[in-house]
């Protein structure tokens, strides 16, 4: 957004993420929780997964509605209870992601949620492809073994040790299948995650 010429700020309350948003951003990002300036004001808020870290998604959703323009836009991700991908794996299933994650519904509930705290929906998207994959096969991972979450936590910080090894090759195995299973509860509108591109009422 910045280099298409908008003015941005962020926000970010965890210290090793802020320093990160600040140096790939170029200036400070905030770090007090829904922000320490009351009376900006944007034309777009965006909060990719996001919400399902926040214990009370409606404070948050009133906080973007304060900080939007009328007809302002609001972007976000977050899982989906209602994926089959969620139904089939249940307590397994990776972006249940505990304790990180502490509010995850269905796709529905968050809609109507958002709609009661003054926004209109545009459009839905099913980016299937960037958390579905994972999702599938961390979550058949998980069914097997007794470490949570393996494959995801093994991405982010390398393979060491025979048995993280042994996993990513079961992993590589899965992730066609995988790939398969994700693009198909995309097609009928059930994905692991989703976005909501919604425009604030106008006062």
């Amino acid at each position: 957004m910045k280099k298409h010429g908008f003015i941005t700020a962020g926000l970010e309350p965890y210290d090793k993420a802020n320093k990160q948003a600040e140096k790939k951003l170029g200036h400070p990002v905030d770090c007090v929780p829904y922000g320490s300036a009351p009376d900006q004001i944007f034309e777009a808020i965006t909060a990719w997964q996001v919400i399902e870290h926040v214990e009370k998604p409606g404070e948050l959703f009133d906080t973007v509605y304060q900080h939007l323009q009328p007809h302002g836009l609001f972007a976000f991700s977050t899982v989906n209870l209602s994926s089959f991908q969620a139904i089939l794996f249940s307590r397994f299933w990776l972006h249940l992601d505990p304790p990180r994650h502490l509010w995850v519904a269905p796709r529905q509930e968050v809609e109507k949620l958002l709609q009661e705290h003054g926004f209109t929906i545009e459009r839905r998207r099913w980016n299937f492809l960037e958390f579905g994959p994972i999702g599938y096969v961390d979550s058949m991972v998980n069914v097997m073994d007794a470490k949570r979450d393996r494959i995801l936590k093994c991405l982010k910080g390398g393979f060491p040790g025979f048995s993280n090894k042994i996993f990513w090759i079961t992993a590589a195995i899965l992730t066609p299948f995988a790939c398969t299973l994700s693009a198909l509860e995309a097609m009928v509108g059930r994905p692991s995650t989703f976005e909501i591109y919604a425009r604030k009422k106008a006062d």
